[in-house]
């Protein structure tokens, strides 16, 4: 259905292409028979706290099943990077006959990070490669920022991103420190440390922030899967320069047809899809402009996401009810009634694209909490909102305190961001972990399952499907 809709959007903004290709990633609990979606998420914004193959998944499906590579930029800076760090990834091999054999693959045609990414295999890196970089990175962007993107690597990415920043020349605690070339030391003026500081954080964000989808770019793991991307790119994104696409364009080209394209191009930036398609037709983007996209909105509503599959299946309705921003005493009583009588329920905010995929705008509570949580949760709102509180503290202003503990949560689940006022919230029943003994040890059921979901565009203009 999003195929249609799509195409008549864009048909009504001024004659674009059609969304060729819409993709989308649902994580959904299953509660007594019903199959409750809990959030729809743009790929891209998914990927920011997925699984850990989750990126891989997303290269793999759409080599395999588009036969397209993916075309990641990256900024020109950080791509020079990379192919100097390829020539002193062959360098740190130990014998003359290791870096003769290796140099052909750091100095070939191929993109810069797939040259370091070969030639990295086997690269030598000290024992503690991987604490100097989380500590350069803490003294240069700061302990909140590079902890926040350090906790959602892997083990294995935090390995690759190290060994990585070790061959960067521009990088202060890699190989070589930081080395000055003779003609930057001659253009050097007094305002030039202060530039080429910026250019250091700017190029280490970059590296941090798509650690994820660059570490997975580049398959290595098996000789199929390292044939399938080698066609992957990071050349950078210029759209003055319609020459610098990677990609020539397939004379079969076809608008509604993903295969027609050269290649499936990724931009984790805000972007008009019609400049895009202007500079590189023959490039996809998913949802007709990936974080961009309208898509990305529509999906974002949860409360447009629950309508939609109300309307698609009836018989699968899942439970939900609208609580309204004005709090009473037989309101929790009421809710609980509607949903059929949980054990436990979730408040949420009803736009989930405040939010990244990792979580927040949301509140647990237990069925015998949910009052509290609601004179707290509504109280918040009519302060936000400059009615009914008169600068009350939190829960006073709908008879007594609340709990702590439910401060606490309510605190720590950010349900609200700050300023924010919503008319109404969302309330879902809780579908909670089962112990489950295995080998003779307690483990839980997480009872949430994440589905990716693929609708193409059919010749006709309709929307087909697949997933």
């Amino acid at each position: 259905e999003g195929g249609g809709e799509g195409e008549a959007a864009a048909a009504e903004g001024g004659g674009a292409a059609p969304a060729a290709c819409c993709a989308l990633v649902a994580d959904c609990k299953v509660s007594r028979g019903r199959c409750v979606v809990a959030d729809a998420w743009e790929p891209l914004l998914a990927a920011a706290q997925g699984a850990a193959g989750y990126e891989a998944a997303l290269f793999r499906w759409s080599e395999s099943e588009l036969g397209l590579p993916v075309w990641l930029p990256v900024h020109p800076l950080l791509y020079d990077q990379f192919s100097q760090g390829a020539l002193r990834a062959a360098d740190s091999y130990s014998s003359a006959a290791q870096r003769e054999a290796v140099m052909p693959l750091a100095t070939g045609n191929a993109d810069a990070l797939r040259r370091l990414t070969q030639v990295l295999v086997a690269a030598h890196t000290p024992a503690d490669v991987e604490r100097r970089c989380e500590a350069g990175l803490t003294a240069l962007l700061g302990a909140d920022l590079v902890g926040a993107h350090w906790e959602r690597l892997t083990p294995q990415m935090r390995a690759w991103l190290a060994r990585v920043t070790y061959f960067l020349p521009a990088v202060p605690w890699g190989r070589e420190g930081w080395r000055e070339t003779e003609a930057a030391l001659a253009s050097r003026t007094p305002d030039s440390g202060d530039a080429e500081m910026l250019r250091l954080e700017l190029l280490c964000l970059e590296l941090l922030a798509k650690a994820r989808p660059l570490a997975a770019l580049f398959d290595e793991s098996s000789e199929e899967a390292r044939k399938s991307s080698a066609r992957n790119s990071v050349l950078p994104y210029q759209p003055h320069a319609p020459d610098s696409c990677p990609y020539p364009p397939k004379p079969s080209l076809t608008p509604r047809d993903p295969a027609s394209h050269s290649a499936l191009l990724l931009l984790l930036a805000p972007v008009l899809p019609s400049e895009v398609r202007a500079a590189f037709p023959q490039c996809l983007l998913l949802n007709g402009g990936g974080v961009t996209s309208e898509a990305r909105e529509v999906c974002g509503s949860r409360i447009a996401t629950r309508l939609l599959l109300q309307r698609s299946l009836p018989d699968a309705n899942p439970r939900w009810v609208l609580v309204p921003a004005v709090y009473s005493r037989h309101l929790a009583l009421a809710v609980l009634s509607r949903l059929g009588g949980p054990r436990s329920v979730v408040l949420r905010h009803p736009h989930g694209a405040r939010f990244g995929a990792h979580g927040g705008g949301e509140l647990a509570v237990a069925a015998d909490e949910l009052d509290d949580a609601l004179r707290v949760v509504l109280a918040s709102l009519g302060e936000s909102a400059q009615l009914g509180g008169g600068g009350e503290g939190k829960g006073r202003s709908y008879g007594g305190a609340a709990p702590k503990r439910v401060e606490a949560a309510l605190e720590a689940a950010r349900l609200l961001p700050a300023g924010d006022s919503v008319g109404v919230l969302l309330a879902e029943e809780l579908v909670p972990g089962t112990a489950l003994p295995q080998d003779g040890k307690r483990g839980w059921f997480d009872p949430t399952m994440r589905g990716y979901f693929v609708a193409r565009a059919s010749a006709q203009g309709g929307g087909g499907g697949g997933g």
